[in-house]
């Protein structure tokens, strides 16, 4: 990227009473090749030499700007006092105990760059000082490159280690900070996460995964953390052992609130990775006694095995740590497929008389919590289609195509939908698939000879009920 645009990188150094170590950090900062950056330093109202610490260097540098706070804010809303003070088109948080090699910015920016692209990490060390035995993490997605964030948000919410929770070791826009960076509990089982940032850390990465296509990875050892008594993961792995638990809850909550109402727009490309998570999450629900939410979870998992009924039946024979089967804590009710077909019924049944609004109530409720089968997202559009929303309706009807595009239902409805709206010829190419998809299918073969006796094309429309007669009679 040398002689290109370098915009303005902030490096973001929130400190409390570190000295000697937030002084190793920011010269860190400063030995970046990316030739355009500032660092900004926010002392959290230290009571030792920080503060002095802090003015020494913006004497030495003028890439430093140093703030103070009056009072201590906490670790968190400190990272916020950063943000708002800093001034790059992209930012990078470095914690005032961690280091970054001289090639951090520039080896991220060269991913973050390009279009679609939410935020860059890269392989990182973790141990008392650089190179002394220490381990390495985050080196799971593979070589140097960009990946789908579906890959990457899916891969965070099956375990905590594999992926990066501590965004000291990425590199994001200001702006998806400055949004997903919380200031207040976003969560009622996680109080104090303004005290020690676990949830709010990992939160960050999942919000804006969701928002991009796409994530970058480094497959260079660029970030070092340090591991001492005094940072908030040691201390806590030396006391209570908190923190894996407030992260866990964390990627409930980004499930359940974000991830999962959003799947009826876009496509689910690895199903077989969010069944375990949805019982996974199932499984932890149920060690905290909540039924109800461990109910929704494997009722979540059965909807995502669709129609493969093997696998349908290998999931509800499965155990969780509590020695229940999947199928115990689903209830025989809804083990199989026979509810949904009862409320698609019943979403018939309104829509049919009259009642368009009350179904598509109904049934974007039933969309927000299964994977939609052909018949949900068929449905689903003639509900759109007696609203009068025809432009929506063949949006729908399309994603499901680009999901299951050899299925004839969707095919029909959609050349159904299309010859209302005039545009024959797309009915007719539509229709004519479902036909060569299914040549036995017979409301496929009604659809397209109606369609082809209105265009004034009989013969054909002729050919095509005599051919499908001809192998009805010869089952």
């Amino acid at each position: 990227m040398s002689g290109g645009h370098h915009p303005l990188v902030s490096i973001l150094v929130p400190v409390f009473e570190r000295a000697r170590l937030a002084e190793e950090a920011i010269r860190s900062a400063l030995a970046q090749s990316w030739p355009s950056l500032e660092v900004v330093v926010v002392d959290n109202a230290s009571g030792d030499d920080t503060w002095a610490m802090c003015q020494r260097m913006a004497e030495e540098d003028p890439r430093v700007r140093i703030f103070r706070n009056e009072t201590n804010l906490g670790p968190v809303r400190n990272w916020r006092r950063c943000l708002e003070e800093a001034r790059g088109e992209y930012a990078k948080l470095l914690f005032s105990d961690d280091l970054m090699a001289p090639r951090f910015i520039e080896a991220c920016m060269e991913l973050l760059q390009e279009p679609g692209v939410g935020f860059v990490f890269a392989a990182t060390e973790i141990g008392e000082e650089p190179g002394r035995g220490a381990q390495l993490f985050y080196r799971s997605l593979g070589g140097t490159g960009l990946y789908p964030s579906s890959h990457f948000v899916l891969r965070s919410m099956l375990a905590i280690g594999d992926m990066p929770v501590s965004p000291g070791c990425a590199l994001f826009r200001r702006r998806d900070l400055l949004e997903y960076l919380v200031t207040e509990a976003f969560d009622e089982e996680i109080p104090d996460v303004m005290e020690h940032g676990a949830g709010a850390d990992l939160l960050l990465f999942l919000m804006t995964a969701a928002d991009y296509p796409r994530v970058g990875y480094v497959d260079e050892l660029l970030v070092f953390f340090r591991a001492h008594p005094d940072s908030i993961s040691v201390a806590d792995h030396l006391g209570e052992k908190r923190l894996p638990a407030r992260y866990v809850r964390t990627q409930e909550w980004f499930y359940d609130r974000v991830w999962r109402p959003r799947r009826r727009k876009r496509r689910v490309r690895e199903p077989q990775v969010e069944i375990e998570i949805a019982l996974r999450f199932a499984a932890h629900h149920l060690g905290a006694g909540r039924i109800r939410e461990a109910r929704e979870e494997v009722v979540d998992a059965l909807w995502l095995a669709g129609g493969d009924e093997a696998l349908r039946k290998g999931l509800l024979e499965r155990r969780f740590p509590d020695g229940r089967s999947v199928a115990e804590v689903v209830g025989k009710e809804e083990s199989g497929m026979e509810s949904v077909e009862k409320e698609l019924q019943a979403i018939g049944e309104m829509l049919a008389g009259g009642d368009a609004n009350g179904a598509f109530g109904r049934i974007s409720a039933l969309l927000q919590h299964h994977a939609a089968t052909p018949g949900v997202i068929a449905l689903y559009a003639e509900v759109l289609l007696a609203l009068g929303e025809g432009r929506e309706a063949v949006r729908v009807l399309e994603e499901g195509l680009s999901l299951l595009p050899e299925d004839p239902a969707l095919l029909n409805n959609l050349a159904a939908v299309r010859w209302e709206q005039g545009r024959r010829d797309e009915a007719l190419e539509y229709a004519a698939r479902a036909c060569r998809i299914a040549p036995a299918d017979g409301s496929a073969v009604l659809n397209l000879g109606r369609m082809l006796q209105a265009s004034e094309r009989p013969e054909e429309a002729a050919e095509l009920f005599g051919n499908y007669i001809e192998s009805t009679l010869d089952r």
